[in-house]
């Protein structure tokens, strides 16, 4: 978190508007609950943000252009090393990776893979290397 960083607000009582400003002031990371109180400016232009108001922020953390990302699901963890399944020629073939960035819903791949393969990204820690695999779904 820095000074400036970009934030969207979301007012609850506005559906489909949304304010744009950014963080002015925060305080230290709670290391407990992982929470840290911030303050953020938003012009209010058209007045309609009122006291007492509730919606919700988008904190844009981090940029990184052409990330390689899979869903969480996809990891294999075994023996403090990393591994997703791919699938090649109707078979299941186990790949380590190194992971990056991890939102918690999709993770960064920063070694392992090219951006070409078909992930098993469904059931994977029930796959063997060299098992039969059929893809049923590409997107």
């Amino acid at each position: 978190m820095k000074r400036g960083s970009s934030v969207t607000f979301f007012v609850d009582a506005l559906p489909g508007t949304e304010y744009e400003g950014y963080t002015t002031r925060f305080a230290t990371l709670d290391p407990k609950t992982r929470t840290m109180r911030t303050e953020i400016d938003i012009p209010n232009r058209d007045g309609l943000l009122r006291p007492g108001m509730y919606g919700n922020v988008k904190l844009t953390l981090e940029r990184r252009a052409m990330a390689l990302t899979v869903p969480a699901s996809a990891i294999i963890s075994e023996g403090g090393k990393k591994y997703v399944y791919t699938v090649e020629d109707g078979r299941a073939k186990r790949v380590a990776v190194q992971t990056g960035f991890d939102d918690g819903i999709n993770i960064e791949i920063t070694v392992g893979l090219n951006g070409n393969e078909r992930v098993i990204t469904s059931g994977a820690n029930g796959v063997k290397d060299g098992a039969p695999a059929k893809v049923l779904n590409v997107t």
